[in-house]
């Protein structure tokens, strides 16, 4: 019971601790191999946040509740694509329409995922091919130019060093969303869904509900970013739409303390886990590290990851070397 305790905190801690790492080397292994950190670095790293946290905040919300979500890569991307083609005349009225169209999608996953009976991720693949090829017929298989140039610029102007608008609109997804999470009815029952999922049903808990609204949440959360995103480049691309921002949002997530298993993870551990790899990527791109770098060093994090949120395994290592060491012992007494 010990054993499993500590590894439970080891892990709570896990994603504090691998940022003021990343942090640590962000400000000393550049200067050590003779590059020079400036605030417009610190600056970029801001702008990761911005580009791909509101999307992992959306996926740690659906781990957490015992959800997955692959659509939301495509939503990200058709998100930038509708605020493009509908926001030439008011910004507003583009991210809008983003909006009610991922909540469009991501209530019909919830609904098939709820009522349906349905594994979320066969659900949501199919929802990730369907939204990729809607994506594609909106935008003729090409990139989209987005002509209102001054959006992108009043989003992307810098505020207090190394802040931007689009990040300070991340910052308060973040803030609201967490004390959702944190303070009220709503967060303790995604986390007793995530957790065990029957006992919720039998203390009350409209699992249903929770869950499709999840849904809808997770998908406005991947569609808010690809807007502002296309706003930011003034175009908007079916490339977009892809996994790599998918990829970099499961990894933030799970080195930020959200566990695949559901019931357990913060907004803040997932801001942490979005902050190191920003920092990792922003690390590589000072020193001009080769581009694998940064996923052979994710690789391992997540490799780790899994040791410390399994201390079970490190105590069956333990009773095997204890088991091989027996007989050994039993002989020489003998």
């Amino acid at each position: 019971m010990i054993d499993r305790l500590r590894g439970v905190q080891l892990t709570a801690a896990f994603p504090y601790v691998l940022l003021v790492v990343f942090a640590l080397c962000f400000a000393v292994v550049p200067p050590v191999m003779g590059y020079e950190v400036s605030s417009i670095n610190l600056f970029n790293v801001g702008q990761s946040f911005a580009t791909y946290a509101p999307l992992a905040l959306g996926l740690a919300l659906l781990m957490i509740a015992g959800e997955f979500d692959l659509s939301l890569a495509a939503l990200y991307g058709l998100g930038a694509m509708l605020a493009v083609k509908t926001g030439a005349d008011s910004p507003l009225t583009g991210v809008l329409v983003a909006v009610a169209v991922a909540a469009a999608v991501g209530l019909v996953n919830g609904l098939l995922v709820t009522i349906g009976g349905l594994n979320s991720v066969s659900v949501t693949l199919g929802s990730y091919i369907a939204v990729s090829g809607l994506l594609l017929i909106i935008s003729d298989n090409a990139s989209v130019p987005y002509l209102n140039y001054e959006v992108g610029l009043n989003l992307d102007s810098v505020l207090m060093t190394v802040l931007s608008r689009r990040s300070l609109i991340a910052i308060a997804l973040f803030v609201v969303v967490g004390a959702v999470l944190r303070f009220t009815r709503w967060g303790r029952d995604l986390r007793a869904i995530g957790g065990d999922r029957r006992a919720s049903r039998v203390a009350g808990v409209r699992v249903r509900r929770m869950l499709i609204a999840t849904f809808v949440v997770a998908a406005v959360l991947a569609a808010v970013p690809g807007a502002l995103l296309g706003y930011s480049l003034s175009s908007a691309s079916p490339a977009y739409g892809g996994f790599p921002s998918l990829v970099f949002a499961i990894t933030a997530v799970l080195i930020g303390g959200v566990a695949l298993s559901g019931g357990q993870g913060t907004a803040l551990g997932a801001a942490a886990g979005v902050l190191s790899l920003a920092l990792l990527r922003e690390t590589l791109a000072v020193v001009a590290a080769p581009s694998y770098a940064s996923d052979l060093i994710s690789g391992a994090l997540l490799t780790a990851i899994a040791i410390l949120a399994a201390p079970h395994l490190l105590r069956g290592a333990r009773a095997r070397r204890w088991v091989n060491t027996r007989p050994q012992v039993s002989e020489a007494a003998a």
